[in-house]
């Protein structure tokens, strides 16, 4: 069976981060829920966290895979405010095309925590990623000044293709 292409290891820190939580509660009996989601983008609090385009969400699964979480939070459904919507949207009246990137990774992560079996990839597919604000989108002066940042913001577009057999590019 073929891994998807573009698992990046620069987005490895929320492996080690959540790993240790996960060792330090477990001698307590408690649980651990580990959060997923796209993006974390406050815009009201000016505040933002690079996601690397899909590198972060599939950071936090795989966290979640192989940290043993007992639990996993999809943070957001469809919080477009905050750029972290998984819900799948082609909207021209919203000027988003989100498409089904996240939507179909959900699935395909969701399974592989649930059965603990890596789910078998049936067909070839091809998703995109990118930022939906441009790192020199025209914002309010008091964002550009006060924009607490984690990260490098990245103009970067992101293909990720989930292939039956391996591929050359």
């Amino acid at each position: 069976m073929a891994s998807p292409i573009g698992e990046q290891q620069r987005s490895q820190a929320p492996l080690r981060c959540w790993t240790i939580r996960v060792s330090f509660i477990r001698p307590y009996g408690k649980i651990f829920m580990m959060p997923v989601d796209p993006q974390q983008y406050r815009p009201k609090n000016f505040i933002f966290w690079e996601a690397g385009n899909s590198a972060a969400f599939r950071s936090a699964w795989t966290s979640s895979i192989q940290g043993d979480a007992d639990w996993v939070q999809l943070v957001t459904w469809n919080d477009f405010s905050e750029s972290a919507a998984i819900a799948p949207i082609t909207d021209a009246t919203l000027q988003r095309n989100i498409g089904t990137g996240y939507y179909n990774l959900t699935g395909y992560y969701a399974a592989w925590f649930l059965t603990g079996q890596q789910p078998q990839i049936t067909h070839d597919v091809l998703y995109y990623f990118y930022r939906r604000e441009t790192t020199s989108a025209a914002a309010p002066a008091q964002s550009q000044k006060d924009t607490i940042a984690t990260g490098v913001a990245e103009n970067n577009i992101e293909l990720l293709a989930f292939l039956t057999s391996p591929a050359a590019y």
